[in-house]
């Protein structure tokens, strides 16, 4: 898994954006996110830079992350090697996570960092998107 930092919206989108769009209605708040920073400028939710990553395995993306610190940051569903991959990179750089949004399936990001350990990621809320 090769997980793989954004220094603009822009640039994670053009990366991004085809994966994120094979299922928008559960991704629309990272596509919503995305533009809107794209729109308005990286500092339109805070004075603290975005974080944009992906992660792929051999040749696609398979997951994408977006914070605008200090908030949350938000994950599309990923296998578990992609988490796997994501929490190892976040760790050793140091990247603080205070939380998440995200769905039940990404527990293994509270469960591999430290459930409820100060300064660690913890799953607060899991969002679902129904569809027909």
């Amino acid at each position: 898994m090769n997980v793989q930092s954004y220094t603009n919206a822009q640039e994670f989108y053009d990366a991004a954006g085809a994966f994120l769009l094979q299922d928008e209605a559960e991704n629309n708040l990272i596509i919503g996110l995305a533009q809107r920073l794209i729109d308005d400028g990286p500092h339109a939710y805070s004075t603290d830079d975005p974080r944009f990553m992906t992660i792929s395995d051999v040749s696609e993306i398979c997951a994408a992350l977006l914070q605008t610190p200090p908030y949350n940051a938000t994950i599309t569903a990923a296998p578990r090697e992609a988490v796997t991959a994501l929490v190892t990179t976040l760790h050793t750089s140091g990247i603080p996570l205070p939380g998440y949004w995200g769905q039940p399936r990404q527990r293994q990001i509270s469960w591999r960092t430290g459930r409820n350990a100060p300064g660690k990621p913890r799953r607060s809320i899991s969002t679902c998107v129904f569809t027909d």
